[in-house]
């Protein structure tokens, strides 16, 4: 009988490097490639805007400079200007109009001598008079009073009077400012004791006017559908060359925030984690919207996953105005994050 043989040579154990894999799971790295994204985007749109920013400054010092030339002009004996540059003959002056004026704020208004130079035009808008200024126009046979770009006594509506809407426009900034529970009943009530929920922004940029409809099953964080509309009227306070821009006409699909809401996404984060948009892709079809043209939204959101506590949702959506397909977002991603890692980029 043969007799085991030993050896002198110690056991081998493998290294702990090789048993336990260190490398982060594939969720993790999607979510690092896509806050990564997200990040890059958003500094070179902070760089962007800060350029527009001091362009738009250096232009207004710019003509403020050429209308104090002008006046100075107007005041030698014998000068005379052309008669075509004037203000409008409804021009009105308003005294301390307030900012953010409620429905039922009245508008003290005084009616101003028709205007016949640039000279009295600059007297007349001089920010030295601690004044705003008003005109009223006519839309569609309705009378919209505006100031300094901004819609005065609560936004206009564009919509059919008999148009059936799911939210309004004051149940849309209720849901943004106020209580959700007011606005979607006794099921979302315990959201409004958490520290953070989904909102709509505040004014002025709550640009959801209406909400037209809603799909998806109430906090089942499955799949929906959201269709709301945004109304360009005269004088808003983003008019550019008498277009709504690209960042209003992309920003105005914003009800992905209310139908994530809709979906349950508030029960998961419960006020722990907030909202962040990851990455998108937007393409223009046609011409930015002018006053008087309404954006219809067709927002759908797809899916929810999560890794841990980290949620994220995929959504895309359809602008259209009379019909036309104005843009389309695709490949729309956004997520939930603690106030940490959204303020500080980090990876914690």
């Amino acid at each position: 009988m043969s007799t085991p043989q030993h050896t002198n040579q110690p056991p081998v154990f493998a290294a702990a490097s090789q048993v336990v894999s260190t490398s982060p799971a594939p969720m993790q790295q999607l979510e690092q490639i896509l806050v990564e994204v997200s990040e890059s985007s958003q500094q070179n749109h902070s760089k962007w805007l800060n350029f527009v920013k001091d362009s738009s400054q250096a232009i207004a010092a710019l003509m403020n400079r050429q209308s104090i030339l002008i006046q100075q002009l107007s005041t030698i004996p014998g000068t005379a200007l052309s008669e075509e540059i004037r203000l409008p003959d409804r021009i009105q002056a308003v005294q301390h109009l307030p900012v953010c004026a409620q429905a039922n704020d009245t508008v003290p208004a005084v009616s101003t001598p028709k205007v016949q130079s640039l000279a009295q035009a600059t007297r007349l808008l001089s920010p030295d008079d601690g004044g705003a200024h008003a005109y009223t126009t006519k839309l569609h046979g309705v009378e919209f009073t505006t100031s300094d770009g901004y819609v005065c006594g609560g936004k206009p509506s564009l919509a059919p009077a008999d148009q059936k809407v799911f939210l309004d426009r004051d149940e849309c900034l209720e849901f943004a400012i106020g209580k959700i529970g007011k606005v979607l009943g006794e099921k979302f009530a315990p959201i409004d004791d958490y520290s953070t929920r989904v909102r709509l922004p505040a004014e002025p940029l709550m640009l959801v006017d209406r909400i037209i409809s809603v799909e998806g099953e109430p906090l089942s964080l499955g799949s929906g559908r959201v269709v709301t509309e945004h109304d360009v009227v005269p004088g808003m306070w983003y008019l550019d060359g008498n277009r709504a821009p690209v960042f209003i006409s992309v920003e105005a699909g914003q009800a992905d925030l209310f139908l994530c809401s809709w979906l349950g996404i508030d029960f998961k984060a419960q006020g722990k984690r907030v909202y962040r948009l990851l990455d998108a892709n937007v393409t223009f079809h046609r011409g930015l919207p002018q006053p008087g043209e309404t954006i219809h939204y067709d927002i759908r959101i797809k899916r929810f996953i999560n890794q841990g506590d980290t949620w994220l949702f995929f959504f895309e959506y359809e602008g259209t105005i009379n019909g036309q397909i104005f843009l389309t977002m695709r490949d729309g991603c956004a997520g939930f994050f603690t106030r940490r890692r959204c303020c500080s980029g980090t990876r914690a």
